[in-house]
């Protein structure tokens, strides 16, 4: 089996399982141009680390890439298709020194101030499209893909509810939304219906089309730049961090007010649509400073009633 051979069967097989593979192709076509279309049992470990050597990459993509390449010699490899090949060592994994920031009270007001200033007519989003996305990215503590992914019909505003959903279906959820955050989609539905939607989409750029990543990420750039919130890193805040934020805020928010954690905390996971209660509580290690004699006292418990079936904390979470 030559390595063309072989890329163009592995990609068709994980296609057909439903995979997402643009990137791991990308991988496994870039080391078939660094040795050639040679017989795929003639690749060697020596020329697979050439290949990751050969040019500069953090450690964690070198790693990825290494992890991509090491499936797909073990695929045709668990198939006869050519001898077991011995990979190189893999790098050590980075020690990831990063948080995601937590943006202040006060820095929120000003992004949102922010957005009547930022003007500029290349900008591919209107200034009420970026308002209501950090909204609804700060209101809902859902990731920003999430929240580019809504449709005006997942916006229920009788019913107070959003349903939000995930790439994996069965982890779509919804979710009950406060007096505040309704009125702030309600005003914006208004004036969305002025403009020329070319798709069912909440949020659309001014040409009425999808709002993609880059774009979000590129505009609230602009905005973070204008409203002059920045952190002493080379990661600036970004978009994304307000997940983040939505969770220390409440965390904090129901340690000032005596809240039992070990009652909220797995309602904040499902309502996040985090899985397990373990990726809610790494929050609490960014919460004050001034809170962590409280977060001490935290034990686990079991809850044998579904949270959805408490009345008072639905309530609660509706007005997050």
């Amino acid at each position: 089996m030559t390595f063309a051979d072989g890329i163009q069967q592995y990609a068709v097989r994980k296609r057909a399982e439903g995979i997402g593979f643009v990137k791991g192709e990308s991988y496994i076509t870039s080391l078939f141009l660094f040795v050639g279309d040679v017989q795929l049992g003639q690749v060697t470990a020596q020329q697979v680390l050439a290949f990751l050597n050969g040019s500069l990459m953090s450690a964690a993509t070198w790693r990825m890439k290494y992890f991509v390449l090491q499936h797909f010699f073990d695929f045709w490899a668990a198939r006869g298709a050519i001898p077991e090949m011995r990979m190189p060592p893999i790098r050590p994994q980075e020690k990831r020194n990063f948080f995601p920031y937590v943006y202040s009270r006060p820095e929120l007001t000003r992004l949102l101030k922010a957005t009547t200033r930022n003007y500029k007519a290349h900008l591919a989003l209107a200034r009420p499209t970026m308002r209501v996305l950090i909204i609804l990215l700060y209101g809902t503590g859902a990731r920003v893909g999430e929240v580019l992914n809504l449709g005006v019909d997942d916006v229920n505003l009788k019913q107070s509810n959003i349903l939000i959903k995930s790439k994996d279906r069965n982890r779509c959820r919804l979710i009950p939304i406060g007096a505040d955050l309704r009125e702030v989609l309600q005003r914006y539905l208004k004036w969305r219906a002025t403009k020329t939607p070319r798709s069912p989409r909440l949020l659309l750029t001014k040409a009425g089309h999808p709002v993609k990543l880059g774009t979000a990420d590129n505009n609230f750039k602009r905005l973070r730049e204008i409203a002059k919130v920045t952190r002493k890193a080379e990661v600036q805040p970004r978009l994304s961090d307000m997940q983040c934020t939505f969770a220390v805020h409440r965390i904090t928010s129901w340690i000032r007010q005596g809240t039992d954690l070990n009652r909220m905390l797995p309602a904040l996971s499902v309502y996040m649509g985090l899985v397990g209660l373990s990726a809610t509580e790494r929050y609490l290690h960014m919460t004050p400073a001034r809170f962590k004699k409280h977060l001490s006292k935290l034990s686990p418990r079991s809850r044998k009633q579904h949270w959805r079936n408490d009345k008072n904390l639905m309530e609660f979470l509706a007005n997050l």
